[in-house]
């Protein structure tokens, strides 16, 4: 059971080492050092901690796992969380703020991470979140504020999961970015975005009461790959499409709904790409 640690060198770490059992850091205050890394299997449960100012939050590798809740990750120069090599990470009920250099959550090699009642803001030089070659899950949380990079990145075989969640404010990037990768999103709401509000490249995702809007380009982008929208708003993209569909590997379905105040409701190409069923597509102006 660990209490608090702070100091001037941000190469040190808390090293939590090998699957003997189940590490503790409760009421810590981790400041000004390399933050703490898990590796062999290691298992640690986190509670009311503070990371303030480290290299990097909490790091895992070789199919170690932690259990993060209450904790609070601010100002750190890398990712507030990180997985590698098939970990796997729980958040509930935390905050991440002002990662600087980086993504404020990575995920890597088969790894996955949970996310829930979660509050990821202020990230300066990286995705909100990204996924490769993993799994995210994230529920009843908010991603805002993204300065260079997209709110929700997925790569590389990745397997993605948004419910009713918040993405907000992505001054140069995409809210939701999905690359090879599968996607489903729940009663979520994405908005004021620079670029895409998601955007699919060669994936399959399910969207579902979803609000999309405000954005620099189109609301929901499909390269490629195949999608299935129901009951979603789309509004507020001036200088692009409600949904556009570019060459998908499959008709791309829209059922219910609502595609408004765009420059163009709904793009297909080729015309056959895409099957509207009782979707109100109005008010849509050049």
């Amino acid at each position: 059971v660990f209490d608090s640690f702070s100091g001037s060198a941000i190469s040190n770490r808390v090293i939590i080492s090998g699957n003997s059992g189940t590490s503790s850091i409760d009421n810590a205050v981790i400041s000004e050092i390399g933050g703490v890394r898990l590796d062999k299997s290691a298992t640690v449960k986190i509670t009311n901690a503070k990371f303030a100012s480290d290299a990097m939050g909490v790091e895992l590798n070789d199919s170690s796992s932690a259990i993060i809740k209450n904790a609070n990750f601010s100002s750190t120069t890398n990712e507030a969380a990180a997985a590698y090599g098939g970990s796997a990470i729980s958040i509930a009920s935390s905050t991440i703020t002002n990662s600087l250099n980086s993504d404020a959550i990575g995920v890597y090699g088969g790894s996955s991470v949970r996310i829930s009642s979660t509050t990821i803001g202020g990230v300066k030089n990286g995705d909100g979140i990204s996924i490769y070659d993993s799994t995210l899950v994230i529920a009843s949380s908010s991603v805002k504020n993204i300065s260079r990079g997209n709110g929700i990145g997925a790569y590389n075989n990745s397997n993605a999961t948004i419910a009713s969640t918040t993405i907000d404010g992505i001054s140069r990037g995409d809210g939701v970015a999905v690359y090879n990768s599968i996607l489903a999103v729940a009663s979520s709401t994405i908005e004021n975005v620079s670029s895409d509000g998601i955007r699919l490249n060669d994936s399959t995702s399910t969207i579902s009461n979803a609000a999309v809007q405000n954005g620099g380009a189109n609301g929901i982008d499909i390269r490629g790959g195949t999608a299935n929208v129901r009951d979603a708003t789309v509004e507020g993209f001036a200088k692009g499409a409600g949904i556009a569909a570019d060459s998908p590997k499959s008709t791309v379905a829209i059922t219910g709904g609502e595609i408004t105040d765009n420059s163009i409701g709904v793009s297909s190409k080729p015309a056959e790409s895409v099957v509207l069923t009782d979707v109100a597509v109005h008010d849509n102006v050049p």
